[in-house]
């Protein structure tokens, strides 16, 4: 935290925990990470509203303030592009959807496509 007499520069990391679906096997696991987290409060009539910057600003009001929006935006944006239970997730046979962690399949695998056949390898 830092305390100027114009604005508070919180600056820090926020832990998220939940529990969410696999990408690639679509079994609920639990899921941890961390957000960083860069707020910048407004004092009452201090600022630039058109001041561009990579801080979530807020304004207090009556000297309190509300983070909830500013800790959920920072925790969205370092939401991993892919949730997987595990590195080793074998994830859904694309046949018969049968998950491949808890038992084989009988599928056969579908032969090649022909037309890729024509490209260089």
């Amino acid at each position: 935290v830092d305390n100027t007499s114009a604005n508070v520069l919180l600056a820090g990391e926020v832990r998220v925990r939940g529990q969410y679906d696999c990408d690639r096997c679509l079994e609920m696991y639990e899921l941890s990470y961390t957000a960083p987290v860069n707020i910048l409060i407004q004092r009452s009539g201090h600022g630039d509203p058109d001041q561009e910057s990579d801080i979530f600003e807020i304004h207090q009001h009556g000297g309190l303030v509300d983070l909830d929006e500013a800790l959920r935006e920072a925790a969205m944006i370092a939401w991993p592009l892919r949730t997987v239970c595990s590195d080793s997730c074998r994830g859904l046979c694309p046949i018969c959807g049968q998950n491949l962690n808890v038992a084989e399949c009988d599928c056969k695998p579908e032969a090649d496509d022909p037309r890729w056949d024509a490209l260089p390898t």
